[in-house]
């Protein structure tokens, strides 16, 4: 029977995993989140539990789902595994997706107020 224990030790495995994945040292995921540097260390330790407004925070800045802090091998069956492996995937391509369409959306912005200025430019 799986208890509350194993789902914390499983969240901070993971935390401490794709925290480090993606480069992020606890004072910058605390910073991101609105927290200390303590609360990260503290969960991390397992002396602190977050909220889930927090959890949702962690996984938001990590750029992952909130359930990929939680899951393990050990907690999930065999044919769950592969599901897991292509939600990660699919995160990363949503990520990826977003981060052009914003620099896309950046770029339109540029265009569109230097065609206003062109055009102000003009009318004098």
């Amino acid at each position: 029977m799986v208890n509350m224990d194993d789902f914390q030790r499983d969240f901070i495995e993971n935390l401490k995993s794709i925290r480090t994945q993606r480069n992020v040292t606890q004072a910058q995921l605390a910073e991101m989140c609105g927290v200390s540097t303590g609360t990260i260390g503290n969960i991390e330790c397992g002396l602190a539990k977050p909220s889930f407004d927090l959890i949702i925070a962690i996984s938001r800045n990590l750029a992952t789902h909130p359930a990929l802090l939680f899951s393990t091998s050990a907690l999930i069956p065999e044919h769950y595994l592969k599901e897991h492996s292509i939600l990660e995937d699919f995160y990363a391509v949503l990520r990826r997706e977003f981060s052009d369409a914003a620099d896309e959306s950046a770029e339109n912005g540029r265009q569109s107020e230097n065609q206003r200025e062109t055009f102000l430019s003009q009318k004098k």
